[in-house]
């Protein structure tokens, strides 16, 4: 059974299953990760509440990244750097992700 997280605890689940994590709201996965990689999902909605919901897990999990916009762009920040959020989805090495 998943766990919920943040306010109200209604919209937001957690699923964990062979070292893979899955945030969802409502029933978009808006975050997965393992050892290896992070993938943030939109699921085609690019809203305050889905950029809130990755950053939300980011925080949680110590995930190393934080989700913003900029008018309408949106952009990743790691310690690496700013990575453009152009597609629905982006995969990120948490290799690089780390503190120098």
């Amino acid at each position: 059974m998943g766990e919920l997280l943040g306010p109200g605890r209604t919209y937001t689940r957690v699923t964990i299953e062979g070292g893979t994590t899955r945030t969802y709201y409502y029933s978009t996965n808006v975050v997965t990760f393992d050892e290896d990689t992070i993938t943030l999902d939109t699921g085609g909605y690019r809203t305050a509440l889905i950029r809130a919901h990755m950053n939300q897990a980011a925080f949680q999990y110590a995930l190393s990244f934080y989700v913003d916009q900029r008018n309408q762009d949106w952009f990743v920040r790691t310690w690496a750097g700013t990575v453009p959020f152009k597609k629905a989805t982006l995969t990120l090495d948490r290799s690089t992700l780390i503190m120098p």
